[in-house]
């Protein structure tokens, strides 16, 4: 429910102050067009026929609208709860807050392309013409980098994070195969690495 959510924010409002850096929710949804006031299904005017078709759009606004929220929320909350658990660390080791945040971004697959220098206007042709989701995927390269961070911090807890993902997806993906009747296959030099049969 938006209501969990935003109360969620309220209870943590103390570590959002202190990690100003970490991306929230409404920030980053290039995944999901942005609902503008209006909603997500809108027709233009005041005439009555508009006033209808928008009066009965109403239940999929309000749908659309919550499956958003809860779409970002599990980015916002992995992004909080990340930085609670590291800061600690962080602290102990004297380091900027800044640098933590940046790491959690990655982590987390999201990136601030406007700190990049990149325009609005680049910005919507990556979206529309050459990459889906070109904010996820400068961040997977961005911690990618970070694994080669000459900052001995950095680099471990992005060494990690990798590491954790990449056993992660390999022992989903083996379940699966496992579940559906299949023989998992692992080996990179096979073209069919990490895929289903399907049908």
């Amino acid at each position: 429910e938006p209501q969990v959510y935003e109360r969620y924010l309220l209870d943590n409002a103390a570590v959002i102050r202190e990690h100003p850096g970490i991306a929230l929710g409404g920030s980053t949804a290039e995944f999901m067009p942005r609902v503008g006031p209006e909603g997500f299904l809108h027709a233009p005017g005041e005439s009555l026929p508009a006033k209808i078709v928008n009066k009965a759009l109403t239940p999929v606004n309000a749908a659309y609208a919550k499956a958003q929220v809860m779409f970002e929320a599990g980015g916002t909350v992995a992004r909080i709860e990340l930085a609670k658990s590291m800061a600690p660390r962080w602290k102990a080791a004297g380091r900027d807050m800044s640098t933590l945040d940046d790491l959690i971004n990655h982590m987390t697959g999201t990136i601030s392309t406007r700190a990049m220098g990149i325009s609005e206007f680049q910005q919507g042709v990556e979206a529309t013409m050459f990459l889906f989701a070109p904010r996820y995927t400068r961040a997977a390269f961005a911690l990618f980098g970070d694994l080669l961070s000459n900052d001995k911090m950095v680099a471990g807890e992005a060494a990690a994070h990798i590491s954790r993902f990449l056993f992660g997806g390999s022992m989903m993906y083996s379940s699966l195969a496992h579940a559906t009747g299949q023989k998992p296959i692992m080996d990179l030099s096979d073209p069919r690495a990490f895929t289903l049969q399907v049908g």
